[in-house]
């Protein structure tokens, strides 16, 4: 499966497009869509085509692990779409043991949704940002 149109605007509205390498609040070295990667260094700038590429080999990359962990797992575009937007953010390692990973695998779908509730903390504090981020992507995941 592959990310729809709608998954990509709700990555790219939160992620945001940073054409010059900065360090994110986890002082993780980032750039475009949210990218990191051991080859960037402070101060580095793309141009956005650059941003826009690497954002779709991103999504290219976590598509096929997603597509992975749910090995044939009924799974719906607007639901992928929000899995992946989570993990995204979160990591794919944080997303496959999380717990609405876990309820979605279960089809227990109203409790995977609520579930997207539990990533709003950054270092120890609620940030206003994620819970509007988890509060779209929860809105994604229950859409029909």
């Amino acid at each position: 499966m592959k990310t729809s149109q709608t998954g990509i605007n709700l990555i790219a509205e939160f992620e945001g497009c940073r054409t010059t390498a900065y360090f994110d609040t986890g002082g993780v070295l980032t750039i475009g869509y949210g990218h990191t990667g051991k080859e960037l260094k402070k101060g580095m700038i793309w141009t956005k085509e650059h941003c826009v590429q690497q954002l779709s080999a991103d999504l290219a990359s976590r598509e096929s692990i997603l597509t992975h962990f749910l090995d044939g797992i009924l799974t719906t575009q607007n639901q992928f779409d929000a899995l992946i937007c989570l993990g995204f953010n979160i990591g794919m390692g944080a997303l496959h043991t999380s717990d609405a990973f876990k309820y979605h695998c279960r089809g227990q779908y109203d409790r995977a949704a609520n579930a997207f509730m539990n990533w709003t903390h950054d270092n120890g504090s609620v940030v206003v940002g994620l819970v509007r981020r988890r509060k779209a992507e929860k809105t994604l995941y229950a859409a029909l």
